[in-house]
Protein backbone atom coordinates (compact mmCIF):
# COMPACT_ATOMS: atom_id res chain seq x y z
CA UNK A 1 0.00 0.00 0.00
CA UNK A 2 2.91 2.49 0.92
CA UNK A 3 4.22 1.68 -2.26
CA UNK A 4 1.45 2.55 -4.58
CA UNK A 5 0.79 5.48 -2.55
CA UNK A 6 4.38 6.54 -3.53
CA UNK A 7 3.95 5.52 -7.22
CA UNK A 8 0.63 8.19 -7.06
CA UNK A 9 2.77 10.87 -5.74
CA UNK A 10 5.90 10.26 -7.76
CA UNK A 11 2.75 10.59 -11.06
CA UNK A 12 1.78 13.77 -9.73
CA UNK A 13 5.40 15.38 -9.10
CA UNK A 14 5.20 14.19 -12.88
CA UNK A 15 2.18 16.05 -13.86
CA UNK A 16 3.15 19.53 -11.99
CA UNK A 17 7.08 19.13 -13.92
CA UNK A 18 5.67 18.43 -17.47
CA UNK A 19 3.02 21.53 -17.13
CA UNK A 20 5.22 23.67 -15.60
CA UNK A 21 7.76 23.34 -18.49
CA UNK A 22 7.45 25.93 -20.86
CA UNK A 23 6.82 25.67 -23.98
CA UNK A 24 5.12 22.34 -23.14
CA UNK A 25 5.89 21.41 -26.99
CA UNK A 26 9.68 20.88 -25.87
CA UNK A 27 8.64 18.32 -23.49
CA UNK A 28 5.85 16.68 -25.81
CA UNK A 29 8.78 16.23 -28.06
CA UNK A 30 10.90 14.53 -26.21
CA UNK A 31 8.37 11.84 -24.51
CA UNK A 32 5.60 11.75 -27.01
CA UNK A 33 2.26 13.83 -26.35
CA UNK A 34 0.34 10.58 -25.84
CA UNK A 35 2.89 9.92 -23.21
CA UNK A 36 1.60 12.77 -21.35
CA UNK A 37 -1.96 11.65 -21.28
CA UNK A 38 -0.75 7.62 -20.42
CA UNK A 39 0.29 9.27 -17.41
CA UNK A 40 -2.59 11.25 -16.76
CA UNK A 41 -4.72 7.71 -17.11
CA UNK A 42 -2.45 6.10 -14.93
CA UNK A 43 -3.17 8.42 -12.05
CA UNK A 44 -6.93 8.02 -12.74
CA UNK A 45 -6.43 3.84 -12.47
CA UNK A 46 -4.62 4.26 -9.73
CA UNK A 47 -6.98 6.88 -7.79
CA UNK A 48 -9.90 4.43 -8.70
CA UNK A 49 -8.44 1.51 -7.28
CA UNK A 50 -8.05 2.85 -4.12
CA UNK A 51 -4.44 3.08 -4.66
CA UNK A 52 -3.73 -0.05 -5.76
CA UNK A 53 -2.22 -0.58 -9.28
CA UNK A 54 -4.43 -2.62 -11.72
CA UNK A 55 -3.33 -4.62 -14.81
CA UNK A 56 -4.39 -2.25 -17.14
CA UNK A 57 -2.51 0.46 -15.32
CA UNK A 58 0.50 -1.27 -15.14
CA UNK A 59 1.00 -2.02 -18.72
CA UNK A 60 0.19 2.14 -19.13
CA UNK A 61 3.23 2.05 -16.49
CA UNK A 62 5.20 0.01 -19.27
CA UNK A 63 4.26 2.05 -22.44
CA UNK A 64 5.73 5.58 -21.09
CA UNK A 65 8.51 3.46 -19.19
CA UNK A 66 9.15 1.82 -22.59
CA UNK A 67 8.75 5.56 -24.51
CA UNK A 68 11.30 7.23 -22.27
CA UNK A 69 12.73 4.90 -19.75
CA UNK A 70 15.50 7.49 -19.00
CA UNK A 71 13.60 10.34 -18.81
CA UNK A 72 10.97 8.59 -16.47
CA UNK A 73 13.79 7.81 -14.16
CA UNK A 74 15.49 11.52 -14.05
CA UNK A 75 12.96 13.05 -12.66
CA UNK A 76 11.85 10.95 -10.37
CA UNK A 77 15.22 10.61 -8.91
CA UNK A 78 16.16 14.49 -8.92
CA UNK A 79 12.53 14.96 -7.07
CA UNK A 80 14.11 13.78 -4.12
CA UNK A 81 16.85 16.30 -4.08
CA UNK A 82 13.82 19.56 -5.21
CA UNK A 83 15.40 19.67 -8.75
CA UNK A 84 12.19 18.15 -10.75
CA UNK A 85 11.61 21.09 -12.92
CA UNK A 86 15.11 21.53 -13.72
CA UNK A 87 15.50 17.59 -14.72
CA UNK A 88 11.97 18.22 -16.57
CA UNK A 89 14.12 21.33 -18.95
CA UNK A 90 16.91 18.83 -19.67
CA UNK A 91 15.44 16.39 -20.95
CA UNK A 92 13.38 18.50 -22.79
CA UNK A 93 16.62 19.92 -24.52
CA UNK A 94 17.61 16.26 -24.24
CA UNK A 95 21.29 15.32 -25.56
CA UNK A 96 21.68 15.17 -29.25
CA UNK A 97 23.12 12.69 -31.76
CA UNK A 98 24.19 12.50 -35.44
CA UNK A 99 22.22 11.19 -38.11
CA UNK A 100 24.00 8.04 -39.58
CA UNK A 101 24.54 7.84 -43.20
CA UNK A 102 24.76 4.65 -45.54
CA UNK A 103 27.59 6.38 -47.14
CA UNK A 104 28.96 9.79 -47.25
CA UNK A 105 28.13 11.27 -50.27
CA UNK A 106 30.74 11.87 -53.19
CA UNK A 107 30.58 14.81 -56.18
CA UNK A 108 33.49 14.16 -59.08
CA UNK A 109 34.24 17.49 -60.21
CA UNK A 110 35.45 16.74 -63.50
CA UNK A 111 37.03 13.91 -65.83
CA UNK A 112 40.76 14.05 -65.37
CA UNK A 113 43.21 13.46 -68.21
CA UNK A 114 46.18 10.68 -67.14
CA UNK A 115 48.61 13.91 -67.34
CA UNK A 116 46.59 15.75 -64.76
CA UNK A 117 46.88 12.74 -62.54
CA UNK A 118 50.22 11.99 -62.83
CA UNK A 119 50.40 16.01 -61.53
CA UNK A 120 47.77 15.75 -58.89
CA UNK A 121 50.05 12.45 -57.47
CA UNK A 122 53.06 14.21 -57.93
CA UNK A 123 52.24 17.34 -55.86
CA UNK A 124 50.84 15.18 -53.30
CA UNK A 125 53.82 13.55 -52.74
CA UNK A 126 55.87 17.05 -52.61
CA UNK A 127 53.34 18.13 -49.93
CA UNK A 128 51.52 20.80 -52.01
CA UNK A 129 47.71 18.95 -53.05
CA UNK A 130 45.68 20.75 -50.55
CA UNK A 131 44.15 22.54 -53.46
CA UNK A 132 42.43 19.18 -54.51
CA UNK A 133 39.42 18.12 -53.05
CA UNK A 134 39.10 13.74 -51.93
CA UNK A 135 37.11 13.12 -54.53
CA UNK A 136 40.19 14.18 -57.00
CA UNK A 137 42.75 12.47 -55.27
CA UNK A 138 40.77 9.35 -56.06
CA UNK A 139 40.23 9.96 -59.53
CA UNK A 140 44.21 10.42 -59.83
CA UNK A 141 44.45 7.39 -57.91
CA UNK A 142 46.79 8.95 -54.97
CA UNK A 143 43.89 7.57 -52.74
CA UNK A 144 42.09 3.93 -53.85
CA UNK A 145 38.35 4.20 -52.87
CA UNK A 146 36.28 1.52 -50.53
CA UNK A 147 33.90 3.21 -49.14
CA UNK A 148 31.92 2.81 -45.29
CA UNK A 149 28.30 1.45 -45.64
CA UNK A 150 26.38 2.88 -42.61
CA UNK A 151 29.25 4.72 -39.74
CA UNK A 152 28.96 7.97 -41.91
CA UNK A 153 27.50 11.45 -40.21
CA UNK A 154 27.24 15.09 -41.19
CA UNK A 155 29.82 17.17 -39.56
CA UNK A 156 28.37 19.64 -36.54
CA UNK A 157 31.66 20.95 -35.65
CA UNK A 158 34.88 22.29 -37.86
CA UNK A 159 37.53 20.05 -38.01
CA UNK A 160 40.51 21.08 -36.03
CA UNK A 161 41.95 17.96 -35.10
CA UNK A 162 43.86 15.08 -37.06
CA UNK A 163 43.85 11.57 -34.78
CA UNK A 164 46.16 8.59 -35.69
CA UNK A 165 45.58 5.14 -34.86
CA UNK A 166 46.64 1.58 -35.55
CA UNK A 167 44.34 -1.10 -36.19
CA UNK A 168 45.69 -3.84 -33.58
CA UNK A 169 43.52 -6.93 -35.25
CA UNK A 170 43.45 -10.34 -33.68
CA UNK A 171 45.27 -11.25 -37.21
CA UNK A 172 47.11 -10.15 -39.61
CA UNK A 173 44.35 -8.14 -41.74
CA UNK A 174 45.07 -5.76 -44.94
CA UNK A 175 43.29 -2.28 -45.28
CA UNK A 176 40.27 -4.08 -47.00
CA UNK A 177 39.59 -6.76 -44.37
CA UNK A 178 39.63 -4.49 -41.56
CA UNK A 179 37.30 -1.65 -43.66
CA UNK A 180 35.04 -4.71 -44.23
CA UNK A 181 34.31 -5.61 -40.82
CA UNK A 182 33.49 -2.15 -40.06
CA UNK A 183 31.13 -2.43 -42.73
CA UNK A 184 29.50 -5.70 -41.33
CA UNK A 185 28.03 -3.99 -38.28
CA UNK A 186 24.79 -1.88 -39.91
CA UNK A 187 24.29 1.50 -40.16
CA UNK A 188 25.83 2.81 -36.72
CA UNK A 189 29.61 1.23 -36.61
CA UNK A 190 33.34 2.35 -35.96
CA UNK A 191 35.61 3.25 -38.74
CA UNK A 192 37.63 6.15 -39.66
CA UNK A 193 38.30 8.33 -43.14
CA UNK A 194 41.35 7.01 -44.26
CA UNK A 195 43.34 3.52 -43.54
CA UNK A 196 46.90 3.20 -44.56
CA UNK A 197 47.28 -0.34 -45.49
CA UNK A 198 51.31 -2.21 -45.10
CA UNK A 199 52.31 -1.54 -48.68
CA UNK A 200 51.49 2.16 -48.70
CA UNK A 201 48.12 2.51 -50.22
CA UNK A 202 46.05 5.16 -48.74
CA UNK A 203 42.22 3.53 -48.81
CA UNK A 204 39.84 6.57 -48.60
CA UNK A 205 36.20 5.29 -47.00
CA UNK A 206 34.43 8.41 -46.71
CA UNK A 207 35.00 12.47 -47.69
CA UNK A 208 36.40 13.76 -44.52
CA UNK A 209 34.27 16.31 -44.82
CA UNK A 210 32.23 14.30 -43.32
CA UNK A 211 32.08 12.04 -39.65
CA UNK A 212 33.12 8.62 -38.81
CA UNK A 213 33.46 7.37 -35.52
CA UNK A 214 36.85 6.66 -34.51
CA UNK A 215 37.32 8.05 -30.99
CA UNK A 216 34.66 7.31 -28.05
CA UNK A 217 33.39 11.06 -27.16
CA UNK A 218 32.73 9.89 -23.44
CA UNK A 219 36.36 8.71 -22.93
CA UNK A 220 38.36 11.68 -24.94
CA UNK A 221 40.33 14.81 -23.53
CA UNK A 222 41.23 18.35 -24.84
CA UNK A 223 37.88 18.74 -26.06
CA UNK A 224 38.33 16.23 -28.85
CA UNK A 225 35.58 14.03 -30.59
CA UNK A 226 34.02 12.48 -33.51
CA UNK A 227 32.66 15.80 -35.07
CA UNK A 228 35.77 17.87 -34.80
CA UNK A 229 38.83 15.19 -36.01
CA UNK A 230 39.70 12.93 -38.90
CA UNK A 231 40.89 9.74 -38.00
CA UNK A 232 43.63 7.70 -40.16
CA UNK A 233 44.13 3.71 -38.86
CA UNK A 234 47.66 2.40 -39.71
CA UNK A 235 47.34 -1.35 -40.39
CA UNK A 236 49.35 -3.02 -37.78
CA UNK A 237 49.37 -6.03 -35.23
CA UNK A 238 51.15 -7.84 -33.23
CA UNK A 239 55.16 -7.80 -33.36
CA UNK A 240 54.72 -5.96 -37.03
CA UNK A 241 56.90 -2.67 -37.63
CA UNK A 242 55.29 0.36 -39.34
CA UNK A 243 56.90 -0.19 -43.28
CA UNK A 244 58.06 2.55 -44.97
CA UNK A 245 55.97 2.89 -47.42
CA UNK A 246 53.60 3.35 -44.99
CA UNK A 247 55.13 5.95 -43.23
CA UNK A 248 55.99 8.20 -46.28
CA UNK A 249 52.22 7.58 -46.95
CA UNK A 250 51.23 8.71 -43.51
CA UNK A 251 53.18 12.14 -43.81
CA UNK A 252 51.57 12.86 -46.88
CA UNK A 253 48.31 12.38 -45.77
CA UNK A 254 48.52 14.48 -42.85
CA UNK A 255 50.32 17.17 -44.89
CA UNK A 256 47.65 17.18 -46.94
CA UNK A 257 44.71 16.94 -44.18
CA UNK A 258 46.35 19.65 -41.77
CA UNK A 259 47.04 22.15 -45.05
CA UNK A 260 43.28 21.60 -46.23
CA UNK A 261 41.59 22.02 -42.60
CA UNK A 262 43.75 24.33 -41.33
CA UNK A 263 44.75 22.33 -38.41
CA UNK A 264 47.35 22.73 -36.18
CA UNK A 265 50.35 20.98 -35.85
CA UNK A 266 49.53 20.17 -31.54
CA UNK A 267 46.16 18.74 -32.96
CA UNK A 268 48.07 16.15 -34.70
CA UNK A 269 47.82 13.07 -32.21
CA UNK A 270 47.56 9.36 -31.45
CA UNK A 271 44.39 7.68 -30.34
CA UNK A 272 46.08 6.79 -26.85
CA UNK A 273 47.03 10.78 -26.21
CA UNK A 274 43.33 11.50 -26.06
CA UNK A 275 42.11 8.72 -25.14
CA UNK A 276 43.85 7.25 -22.57
CA UNK A 277 41.92 5.36 -20.15
CA UNK A 278 41.14 2.26 -22.57
CA UNK A 279 43.71 3.10 -26.16
CA UNK A 280 47.41 3.22 -26.35
CA UNK A 281 47.49 3.28 -30.70
CA UNK A 282 49.28 3.73 -32.72
CA UNK A 283 51.43 1.14 -30.92
CA UNK A 284 54.81 1.47 -31.23
CA UNK A 285 54.88 4.38 -33.30
CA UNK A 286 57.73 7.08 -34.06
CA UNK A 287 56.66 10.02 -33.55
CA UNK A 288 60.00 12.12 -33.79
CA UNK A 289 60.64 10.20 -37.39
CA UNK A 290 57.34 11.07 -38.30
CA UNK A 291 57.33 14.95 -36.98
CA UNK A 292 60.81 15.15 -38.37
CA UNK A 293 59.82 13.41 -42.14
CA UNK A 294 56.99 15.99 -41.96
CA UNK A 295 58.60 19.25 -40.95
CA UNK A 296 60.45 18.22 -43.94
CA UNK A 297 57.93 17.46 -46.49
CA UNK A 298 56.69 21.00 -45.37
CA UNK A 299 59.66 22.89 -46.41
CA UNK A 300 59.87 21.53 -49.71
CA UNK A 301 56.54 22.41 -50.40
CA UNK A 302 57.13 25.88 -49.35
CA UNK A 303 60.11 25.79 -51.12
CA UNK A 304 58.30 24.96 -54.20
CA UNK A 305 56.07 27.06 -54.07
CA UNK A 306 58.35 30.28 -53.58
CA UNK A 307 59.86 28.96 -56.58
CA UNK A 308 56.48 28.78 -58.61
CA UNK A 309 55.71 32.24 -57.63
Amino acid sequence: MKLNKTILASLSVLTVAISSVTPTDAFVGRLGSHSIGTIKRWQQVVVRNGGRLSRHGAKGAHTVSRLNSKGMRLIAGRHKRGKTLKAAKRIAKGPSSPSYFWSAPTTIDSLLSEQTKSMIGQEFRNGSSEQYSPASLMQANVFANCPLHGGVFKRRETVKNIILHSTETAREADAQRVILSWNNKGLRHAGAQFVVDRDGVIYCTADPTYGTTHVDNRRTKRGINNDNSIGIEIVRTGKQEYSAEQMQSVVCLVRYLQERFKVADNHILGHGQVQPSDRSDPVNFNWQTFTTDKELLTRTAYSKRNNDG
